[in-house]
C-alpha cells in the first residue's frame, strides 16, 4: 500500500517546501500596496517580525483525505484504491527528519473523506481552521482530493480574511 502513497508525499514535502521558502523569504511573498502619502513613511514591522533571525518558518497542514490520503495496493491496482485511509501525521512521519530541516510543521487533521464528501458548510468550517491556523502559523498547506481542489480554492479566495 505504501507505494501509491510515496509520490502523493513527495508532493506534500515540496509543498510545504515550497510554502516554508516563501514564508521565510518576505522578498518572495506579495507586496501590499503603497501606503497614502498622508501617512508617515515608517511602517511598523509585521506581526511574525518578532520571532528570531534564522528561525525556521512555521507550517501548519491542514488535511482534508482525499486522493493525497489515499492507498492502494499497488500502482496500477485501481480496484483496491481508496481515497482519505492515511491521517496526516502518518503521511507526515514518512518525511521526517528531512522536513523537519526546513520547516516548523504542525498538523490539523480537519477531515478524512474522498472529495466527494465535503458540501458548502464544511467548506466554511475549513475556512475557519485555515484562519486560526494562521494565528500562529506563518503558512497553512491544506491537502484536498483532485476532485474538489480547485472549488475550495476558489472558495478559500472568496472567504479568506488573511494576506
Amino acid at each position: 500500500m505504501r507505494r501509491f502513497t510515496f509520490a502523493c508525499i513527495q508532493g506534500l514535502a515540496i509543498l510545504a517546501a515550497n510554502t516554508a521558502c516563501a514564508a521565510a523569504t518576505p522578498e518572495m511573498a506579495a507586496t501590499p500596496a503603497p501606503a497614502p502619502a498622508m501617512q508617515s513613511a515608517e511602517t511598523s514591522p509585521p506581526a511574525d517580525a518578532a520571532a528570531e533571525a534564522g528561525a525556521l518558518p512555521r507550517v501548519t497542514i491542514v488535511a482534508t483525505g482525499g486522493t493525497i490520503a489515499g492507498v492502494s495496493d499497488t500502482r496500477t491496482s485501481f480496484q483496491s484504491y481508496r481515497a482519505g485511509s492515511l491521517g496526516i501525521a502518518e503521511m507526515l512521519s514518512e518525511l521526517r527528519p528531512q522536513i523537519d530541516e526546513v520547516a516548523d510543521v504542525t498538523t490539523v487533521q480537519f477531515g478524512n473523506r474522498p472529495s466527494g464528501g465535503y458540501a458548502i458548510a464544511d467548506f466554511f468550517d475549513l475556512t475557519l481552521a485555515v484562519e486560526e491556523a494562521l494565528e500562529t502559523a506563518d503558512a497553512v498547506v491544506v491537502t484536498s482530493g483532485t476532485g474538489s481542489m480547485d472549488e475550495f480554492v476558489y472558495w478559500r479566495d472568496l472567504t479568506g480574511q488573511s494576506r
